[in-house]
Protein backbone atom coordinates (compact mmCIF):
# COMPACT_ATOMS: atom_id res chain seq x y z
CA UNK A 1 0.00 0.00 0.00
CA UNK A 2 2.88 2.39 0.69
CA UNK A 3 4.16 1.94 -2.84
CA UNK A 4 0.72 2.58 -4.29
CA UNK A 5 0.34 5.74 -2.19
CA UNK A 6 3.80 6.92 -3.26
CA UNK A 7 2.93 6.41 -6.94
CA UNK A 8 -0.38 8.24 -6.51
CA UNK A 9 1.35 11.18 -4.81
CA UNK A 10 3.92 11.36 -7.60
CA UNK A 11 1.20 11.45 -10.26
CA UNK A 12 -0.68 14.20 -8.37
CA UNK A 13 2.49 16.31 -8.09
CA UNK A 14 3.12 15.87 -11.80
CA UNK A 15 -0.44 16.86 -12.64
CA UNK A 16 -0.23 19.94 -10.42
CA UNK A 17 2.98 20.97 -12.14
CA UNK A 18 1.41 20.54 -15.58
CA UNK A 19 -1.55 22.71 -14.52
CA UNK A 20 0.79 25.47 -13.37
CA UNK A 21 2.89 25.26 -16.54
CA UNK A 22 -0.19 25.50 -18.75
CA UNK A 23 -1.40 28.52 -16.74
CA UNK A 24 1.96 30.29 -16.99
CA UNK A 25 2.14 29.68 -20.75
CA UNK A 26 -1.44 30.89 -21.28
CA UNK A 27 -0.78 34.09 -19.34
CA UNK A 28 2.45 34.76 -21.22
CA UNK A 29 0.68 34.22 -24.55
CA UNK A 30 2.69 31.17 -25.58
CA UNK A 31 -0.23 28.73 -25.47
CA UNK A 32 -3.97 28.92 -26.08
CA UNK A 33 -6.48 27.77 -23.48
CA UNK A 34 -8.50 26.01 -26.19
CA UNK A 35 -5.60 23.57 -26.71
CA UNK A 36 -5.45 22.48 -23.04
CA UNK A 37 -6.67 18.88 -22.55
CA UNK A 38 -10.35 18.77 -21.52
CA UNK A 39 -9.67 16.96 -18.26
CA UNK A 40 -7.32 19.74 -17.09
CA UNK A 41 -9.29 22.80 -18.26
CA UNK A 42 -11.22 23.49 -15.02
CA UNK A 43 -8.08 23.33 -12.90
CA UNK A 44 -6.03 25.36 -15.37
CA UNK A 45 -8.75 28.02 -15.48
CA UNK A 46 -8.79 28.16 -11.67
CA UNK A 47 -5.00 28.54 -11.62
CA UNK A 48 -5.11 31.32 -14.21
CA UNK A 49 -7.81 33.05 -12.13
CA UNK A 50 -5.53 32.94 -9.08
CA UNK A 51 -2.68 34.42 -11.07
CA UNK A 52 -4.47 37.27 -12.87
CA UNK A 53 -7.15 38.32 -10.33
CA UNK A 54 -9.08 40.17 -13.06
CA UNK A 55 -12.35 38.77 -14.43
CA UNK A 56 -12.10 40.56 -17.78
CA UNK A 57 -8.55 39.34 -18.39
CA UNK A 58 -9.52 35.84 -17.23
CA UNK A 59 -12.35 35.77 -19.77
CA UNK A 60 -9.97 36.89 -22.54
CA UNK A 61 -7.28 34.34 -21.65
CA UNK A 62 -9.67 31.38 -21.33
CA UNK A 63 -11.62 31.77 -24.56
CA UNK A 64 -12.55 28.45 -26.15
CA UNK A 65 -12.24 29.50 -29.80
CA UNK A 66 -8.91 28.89 -31.51
CA UNK A 67 -7.65 31.77 -33.63
CA UNK A 68 -4.94 30.57 -35.95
Amino acid sequence: MKLLRKIKDEIERGTDMMIKLYAINIISGNYQYAKVPKCLKPKVKAQVALMVEDDELLEELTKEDVAE
